[in-house]
């Protein structure tokens, strides 16, 4: 038992395994390396004099329902309450190409919407500390897992990643609600108008392959506004979501988290969660916003 024991231990140490750098950052900036990944902090990102350490932490991988993997790798900005008046500059060199960098939330993270891959580089801007993590991006945004069925549900998800998806499904079945499944991943690269253009389009080519169905939907996040903009707009309707729509958590009236000019002074843990998700297309959750 101890040998199996101290077998374990190892199995542990090696399976979750961390390196960091640290160094005081003033008005000037600087630029901190880690393992070939650069965080680069401009001149008057941090307001004064500021110990920042960075970790590298080297988990299991693991699968979301979305189409979303975490690979692993994550790195972490400490103090994590740290918020910069000009983002980090991050970047880091890959070998594939559909990787993204995700902030951690919970049990799970939101895909940065400024993260880009250029060459052989991922880059993107980090407005706050925490952890971020390496992210294998989904192979399709969309309409997943759809099927020849006359009823089926239609969970429109937002850009927050977790296993939220698997435990609703799961809890509908233990109920016996047993209608098929359909995911619409949010597409991160475009605002709320375009998943709702994508949305639409979507369902009308999986009419003409598949005829009429019928679909209960449940909406979670800003996947809320992505149905109620569909459904309201009787261009783009094909009468195919049942007249009772459940939305969860969706910002109905807009959110003063999306305003970068007011969020600095919120107090809320994850008040950059709109700035990381929607990046420039955050205009369509300011409070009064056309959209």
């Amino acid at each position: 038992m101890k040998k199996i024991l101290g077998f374990s231990l190892v199995l542990v140490l090696l399976s979750c395994t961390s390196t960091y750098v640290e160094q005081i950052v003033t008005s000037e900036g600087a630029i901190l390396n880690l393992d070939g990944a650069v965080f680069e902090l401009p001149e008057n990102s941090v307001r004064e004099s500021t110990l920042i350490r960075i970790h590298k932490k080297s988990t299991g991988k693991h699968y979301f329902e979305q189409g979303y993997t975490l690979t692993g790798q994550s790195y972490t900005i400490l103090p994590e309450t740290l918020t910069f008046d000009k983002p980090i500059r991050f970047s880091m060199p890959i070998t594939k190409e559909n990787l993204v960098l995700g902030a951690k939330i919970g049990n799970g993270f939101v895909p940065l919407a400024n993260s880009v891959v250029k060459g052989e580089s991922l880059h993107a801007k980090l407005w706050h500390g925490g952890e971020y993590c390496i992210v294998e991006k989904p192979n399709k945004y969309g309409i997943i897992n759809d099927s020849d069925v006359d009823n089926a549900l239609l969970i429109v998800t937002d850009p927050y990643v977790s296993d939220y998806v698997t435990k609703f499904t799961n809890v509908l079945r233990q109920t016996g609600y047993n209608y098929p499944v359909w995911i619409y991943v949010y597409d991160i690269n475009i605002s709320v108008e375009g998943n709702a253009l994508k949305m639409a389009d979507e369902l009308k080519k999986l009419h003409e392959e598949y005829g009429n169905f019928r679909l209960d939907a449940v909406s979670f996040g800003i996947g809320g506004l992505v149905t109620h903009r569909y459904a309201v707009d009787t261009a783009l309707y094909m009468w195919d979501i049942s007249p009772s729509v459940i939305a969860v958590g969706t910002p109905f009236f807009g959110s003063n988290l999306a305003d970068t000019a007011t969020i600095k002074d919120s107090p809320g843990k994850y008040r950059y969660f709109y700035i990381d998700a929607c990046a420039s297309n955050t205009h369509d959750l300011i409070p009064n916003s056309e959209f």
